[in-house]
């Protein structure tokens, strides 16, 4: 074989290994390349190896007969699961639709801002929702100069009304209370027994006070119940909720929240952030003490995003795509299916640092035992569990054993994902992605009260 064809072979693994490094050093908290690359370097000492023995023709050969043998299999097995619905952020709202008119049900599809802007005609009252992620938008970071403060709000609008999601067809609005949480604050008004800490699945934020989790062990069972959530957080957030609320209020019981869809890489970003960093050196923002502060700061923020919100086009915004579960040509190259069946699919998917998990646990465990509240931890799934899934969350949702194993160490257990096993899609709206629906979050309220009783 002529000499300029082994060399290119060679540059062609230099330069798949140097994109692999380049990638990786950008993407590294997205993409683990580490290995991909183990890989490419394994096969390279194998194509070292015919050079030697001067086959390379017959290494050549060898590569595309594994090669299309692989893709023979994934070509089977994408005909045998053809029929299976593949569910991704592009389609999930067509497809609530669909279900909700198969079910004679009505969904609303208006766009929520234009809803918000018809709604605030009727009542002054109604704003958008806000938590500390919203931090680096403009708006807020010219309130804070207004102002002249370095506050930045865990949660909020405070004492007012806002408009619900509708992930099962109805728009609902719901209050948030004196310190910006999803209450009524007629909840403060007698001793708490229970606060409720964790992301969107206990925020609910598709359901009205009386419906979610903490309404619901409220009304039902007499446990009068405090709904913690934030949006789109995780334990380093959830340790400062502890800090600045809970522990003045001393509840009985504190029942934290795991998603195992994306708390972990969410406590990977968290720990990037300076202001919440500060919480673990025992540094709080005195937010009860400041209420009335953190409410004349996201009421400046709120005025001056709805001015930018409303001058902007009227057009419907478009709907945000992933397209990490849409099977393409470029799933059938990577071979994704013929990956999932031997448990190597999420072989790229980012490692996810489980000592600082283990850390911010072992923090919470030490100041709720130092003011004697329980703490209950509850494990709870994602859809993505028990469907066809080989996406972006398969690698957290690997995590199970892991997570348990290091909260058991710290608090009692609740593992949502063994009890809601038997009939899954019953708990999510229309069988599909998304949070918990109303039955959902019956199930789990249900479960919570059983166990806080089980002492």
């Amino acid at each position: 074989m002529k000499n300029w064809f082994k060399i290119l072979i060679f540059f062609f693994y230099l330069i798949i290994i140097f994109y692999l490094f380049r990638k990786s050093s950008v993407l590294g908290d997205q993409v683990n390349y580490n290995a991909i690359i183990l890989i490419i370097f394994f096969h390279f000492f194998i194509f070292i190896f015919f050079l030697f023995k001067k086959k390379i023709y017959e290494f050549i050969l060898l590569n595309l007969a594994v090669f299309f043998t692989l893709c023979l299999v994934e070509l089977y097995l994408f005909y045998k699961q053809k029929n299976i619905q593949v569910v991704n952020t592009k389609n999930i709202l067509k497809l609530r639709m669909e279900a909700a008119k198969k079910s004679g049900k009505t969904f609303d599809n208006t766009n929520i801002y234009e809803l918000i802007q018809n709604a605030r005609n009727q009542n002054k009252d109604i704003r958008l929702g806000f938590n500390w992620l919203l931090k680096n938008r403009q708006e807020f970071l010219i309130a804070q100069k207004e102002l002249k403060t370095k506050l930045i709000p865990l949660t909020g609008p405070m004492n007012k009304i806002i408009v619900s999601g509708n992930e099962d067809g109805v728009y609902k609005y719901y209050k948030h209370d004196k310190y910006g949480f999803k209450n009524p604050n007629s909840r403060y008004e007698s001793d708490i027994d229970t606060i409720l800490i964790g992301d969107s699945f206990v925020y609910a934020g598709s359901y009205d006070n009386n419906d979610d989790i903490a309404g619901q062990l409220t009304n039902k069972y007499n446990l009068n119940s405090l709904n913690f959530g934030l949006v789109g957080t995780s334990f380093l957030s959830h340790y400062s909720v502890i800090q600045e609320y809970a522990i003045e209020l001393k509840p009985k019981n504190i029942i934290l929240f795991y998603y195992e869809g994306n708390d972990l890489p969410e406590l990977t970003n968290e720990l990037k952030e300076k202001f919440l960093l500060k919480y673990l050196e025992g540094i709080k923002q005195n937010l009860i003490k400041n209420n009335e502060n953190s409410k004349e700061l996201i009421e400046l923020y709120q005025k001056k995003r709805f001015k930018t919100l409303f001058e902007k086009t009227k057009k419907k915004k478009s709907v945000k795509v992933r397209e990490d579960q849409k099977y393409t040509i470029i799933s059938f190259i990577k071979l994704q299916k013929l990956r999932k069946l031997i448990g190597i699919h999420n072989l790229t998917l980012p490692e996810f640092n489980i000592q600082e998990f283990n850390n911010m646990l072992f923090r919470i465990n030490r100041i709720t035992n130092k003011e004697n509240i329980r703490v209950i931890f509850v494990y709870l799934p994602s859809w993505l569990r028990y469907n066809n899934y080989y996406g972006y969350q398969s690698k957290q949702l690997s995590y199970k054993k892991n997570i348990i194993g290091i909260a058991s160490k710290y608090f009692e257990i609740m593992d949502m994902s063994d009890l809601m096993k038997k009939n899954p899609n019953a708990y999510f709206p229309f069988g599909l992605y998304g949070h918990f629906n109303l039955e959902g979050l019956t199930f789990v309220s249900e479960k919570i009260f059983d166990k806080i009783n089980d002492k």
